[in-house]
């Protein structure tokens, strides 16, 4: 099961989230097997700070979209 901020972040992508997600774990896998990534704690948190943050850009991204097309502009 994917962590719901994870989810949120792919999903905004739009179509084709889930091939995208399978295709990320896949090139990781590939990688854990090659020894390039060391995954521990600090790791954990930074990327899921980092998923939140882009979430919140882009949820304004979004709001600033609106906003323009509200007002004619975009």
């Amino acid at each position: 099961m994917l962590d719901e901020s994870v989810a949120k972040m792919f999903r905004a992508m739009g179509r084709g989230y889930q091939a995208r997600i399978d295709r990320i774990l896949q090139t990781w896998l590939q990688q854990q097997i090659l020894g390039f990534y060391e995954v521990d704690a600090i790791g954990d948190t930074i990327l899921e700070e980092n998923i939140e943050a882009y979430i919140a850009d882009m949820d304004e991204q979004k709001r600033l979209q609106r906003v323009r097309i509200w007002r004619g502009v975009g």
